[in-house]
């Protein structure tokens, strides 16, 4: 059997594991309905949940009944091949009829990249596609990053997405990546042409020059591997002008009556190993909230096959599983440590 496993975390080292995932939200706690109350039109108050977010979702407006939480239980949106494995649940985010906006949906990231620090963002997704052929039309999803909540006409100035190669029809659909708000822009993936009724899992990088500018940005269509994306279905390298990324925006246009499209299990971190839910960084210890009490052990809850070991001394052969069920606190499973006094040093790993 395939065993892949973390490095241990000691609890003597009295520091936190350094946390390479900023924000996820697998949609899994919240209710079947509307992503932001109220009626078309109104103000509303949207949802809130996830994890290391700065705020609620905002939902243009004019389509808040379009754009809604969905049950998946029937039907989830799951991705498996090669060495990924990422499970949608029984909740997701799905674009009905005629979602069309710019912005469609916005929602700040609590932790801002910045270019002049270098700072590579990296991001994935479950993209399920509408059950009727894409094709018939020119729909256009995209998914992107931009510094500030208002970005010109709610055009993020790096993003991924999906829309028609040309505006002459019939014509491909095919994932694209962008720098800056110019169509011309894009670079489209050389893949097959996206099929209907089918799941992807997209993942993105956003990388800084070195002048201080976000401007390359490379897209990989269903990876395999856990260690490294292999090459980029798709490369885009323009300056964007962003020298901070601080929003998620999705951008939607030309989707019509009967078209349905399904988002679910995104990811915002620094490095690959995150998004793809690989072993690596997952397991983090947060430190005591209070004075006296303990430190906790969290990693992601969708992280798959995953068990919690603990050992005192590294020996291969000490290593114990440590039993659940986990609470799940903001789409994390959590355990809190309490240290023995006879045995002042532990280790922790999770292995599948």
């Amino acid at each position: 059997m395939n065993r892949a496993v973390f490095p241990a975390i000691a609890l003597a080292c009295g520091t936190a594991a350094e946390a390479q995932t900023v924000a996820c939200d697998g949609f899994e706690t919240y209710a079947i309905g509307q992503v932001e109350s109220g009626a078309n039109g109104s103000a509303g108050a949207g949802l809130d949940d996830g994890n290391g977010w700065a705020g609620p979702y905002n939902v243009s407006n004019a389509i808040k009944s379009l754009v809604r939480i969905e049950d998946r239980t029937a039907s989830q949106v799951n991705y498996s091949q090669g060495e990924i494995r990422i499970d949608g649940g029984n909740r997701a985010l799905r674009f009905y009829d005629v979602a069309n906006g710019s912005f469609a949906v916005r929602r700040p990231l609590g932790t801002i990249f910045h270019a002049a620090a270098a700072e590579t963002l990296w991001f994935s997704v479950l993209f399920r596609t509408n059950a009727a052929s894409p094709l018939a039309n020119q729909d256009f999803i995209q998914i992107g990053f931009d510094d500030n909540p208002n970005p010109a006409s709610g055009n993020p100035r790096v993003s991924i997405g999906a829309n028609t190669t040309s505006a002459a029809f019939p014509a491909p659909f095919k994932f694209f990546c962008r720098s800056t708000t110019a169509v011309s822009a894009s670079a489209f993936a050389e893949d097959a042409p996206i099929a209907a009724a089918a799941t992807y899992f997209l993942v993105a990088s956003v990388r800084p020059n070195d002048a201080g500018a976000y401007d390359t940005v490379c897209l990989f269509v269903n990876p395999t591997s856990q260690d490294a994306p292999g090459p980029p279905s798709a490369t885009v390298t323009l300056d964007s002008g962003l020298a901070s990324l601080s929003h998620i925006f999705i951008r939607t246009s030309g989707l019509d009556n009967g078209d349905a499209y399904v988002l679910d299990e995104w990811r915002v971190a620094r490095d690959y190993a995150s998004v793809v839910l690989s072993l690596q960084h997952a397991l983090r210890i947060l430190p005591a909230s209070l004075p006296g009490g303990f430190p906790t052990l969290r990693w992601p809850a969708a992280l798959p096959g995953a068990v919690l070991e603990t050992s005192a001394d590294l020996a291969p052969a000490s290593w114990a599983e440590i039993p659940g069920p986990f609470p799940i606190i903001g789409g994390e499973r959590e355990h809190p440590i309490t240290p023995d006094p006879g045995n002042p040093r532990g280790f922790f790993r999770l292995r599948r």
